[in-house]
């Protein structure tokens, strides 16, 4: 079946490495209400697609401003 998805919500730069080789989707803080609504927009979309090999780096929308 599905996997639940994770974040990892960090303000650690290297805690995006950690997220990612843990198979979560990292967050640096500070985010806005939007990063966050986007994470989960996309970790629904991938839970609906299935299992697929994630990014070695965080995706920009996801990074702080």
């Amino acid at each position: 079946g599905p996997g639940i998805p994770a974040a990892v919500l960090t303000g650690r730069s290297d805690g995006t490495d950690v997220a990612i080789d843990a198979g979560a989707i990292p967050l640096l803080k500070p985010f806005t209400p939007e990063q966050l609504e986007a994470l989960w927009a996309d970790a629904a979309s991938q839970n609906a697609e299935g299992p697929r090999k994630r990014a070695r780096s965080a995706p920009e929308k996801y990074k702080p401003n």
